[in-house]
């Protein structure tokens, strides 16, 4: 009887302790579940917020350096491709930067060129193309990479690249000209195609004084019937200097390109004068055009950036709020339209296709082609 008592007593006591125990478990999971309903319910303000904020665009940093990304690896992809082909050449930004550009070219699993002898014709046509693509991207160093892919386009269509497999043109004075006709046509596409966009005034104007006086010069000199110039050839540069004007937005009163231009009557008599960057004498037309893509070159230099604005009364792309203060109108949204971003890099294009013709022009005219000069 003792022993059932005290098993009875360790029994009350064992479902006492449970007791507590489920007690203390199911006080736990309230505890527990309160928190997280409180939790939640201070969470869902948050969701709600972020569902609703989800349409609003952040400018990442690293969204915002991605140009200058573009432009640093398009300009090392150039210069590795310039010093496969010429692996002598050594400009001076290459001394300057050799440390600089050593660890890039490792970041970028670019190899070291090797030097070589022996080149390709898809070596040429590659470097080419890599300093195009540095033009388009690159604002600080259009002057460069126009004057550096012109001058490894003449050589390899004149055949003095010494590529093997390249197979120089028949007649490179007659794809040069072809070459003019062709940056002739593509202005005036992008011009009429964009009629309704007033662009950056200041390049534009000056760009308009460099090709009205090589038109004037280049028709003085077919007069002259000077050998290598056409009056074709200066019906489009005034043409191109009457579209810039245009397009800049100067009217006839604010129009100050001069209507004629000295040329040394000795000059004229020979078709040759003094160079001074080269210090020779070489063809008038050669130096005309050499002097116009300088003064091109040079009226984009801090420029590169074409802004556009919307003429006024042309109330389908975007509001006019800014049109005559010499910044880019925009959309509802601030940014540039669609048809803004088009149309500057349209206009850019064609300016390269422009300035690296009259390069390709002075060159088949006889002006020595070497980048250096250009870049005087």
């Amino acid at each position: 009887m003792q022993t059932l008592n005290v098993l009875a007593q360790t029994m009350q006591k064992a479902i006492r302790k449970a007791t507590r125990k489920a007690q203390r478990t199911h006080a736990r999971r309230i505890f527990t579940t309160s928190i997280i309903v409180l939790i939640c319910a201070g969470t869902l303000p948050l969701l709600n917020a972020c569902e609703t904020s989800q349409n609003i665009h952040i400018q990442h940093p690293a969204q915002t350096s991605m140009p200058q990304d573009v432009c640093a690896q398009a300009y090392l992809s150039a210069q590795h491709s310039q010093r496969i082909i010429t692996p002598n050449e050594v400009s001076k930004s290459d001394d300057n930067h050799k440390a600089k550009r050593s660890q890039n070219n490792a970041q970028s699993n670019i190899k070291p060129t090797t030097n070589k002898t022996v080149t390709t014709d898809t070596e040429w046509k590659q470097s080419i193309k890599n300093w195009e693509t540095v033009a388009q991207q690159c604002p600080g160093r259009l002057s460069e990479a126009i004057a550096r892919r012109a001058k490894n386009q003449w050589l390899l269509i004149s055949g003095q690249s010494g590529a093997q497999g390249a197979e120089a043109v028949a007649d490179p004075t007659a794809y040069a000209q072809q070459t003019e006709l062709e940056a002739y046509a593509q202005l005036r596409n992008v011009l009429e195609s964009y009629e309704h966009i007033q662009w950056s005034r200041e390049p534009l104007v000056q760009v308009a004084k460099a090709e009205n006086q090589i038109a004037f010069i280049l028709q003085t000199l077919a007069a002259k019937k000077i050998n290598g110039v056409t009056l074709k050839d200066s019906d489009m540069a005034a043409s191109n200097s009457q579209g810039f004007i245009h397009a800049a937005g100067v009217g006839a009163d604010e129009d100050l390109r001069n209507n004629a231009y000295d040329i040394p009557p000795q000059a004229l008599a020979s078709g040759k004068a003094r160079d001074n960057a080269s210090n020779i004498d070489l063809p008038i037309a050669a130096i005309a055009y050499m002097d116009c893509a300088r003064a091109e070159l040079k009226s984009f230099e801090g420029n590169t950036d074409i802004s556009t604005t919307k003429r006024k009364n042309d109330s389908q792309y975007g509001t006019d709020t800014n049109a005559g203060e010499g910044r880019p109108a925009s959309g509802a949204d601030g940014h540039y339209s669609d048809t803004q971003v088009r149309a500057a890099q349209a206009l850019k294009d064609a300016i390269i296709k422009l300035i690296t013709s009259r390069l390709l022009r002075a060159y088949s005219l006889g002006y020595p082609a070497d980048e250096k000069l250009v870049l005087k």
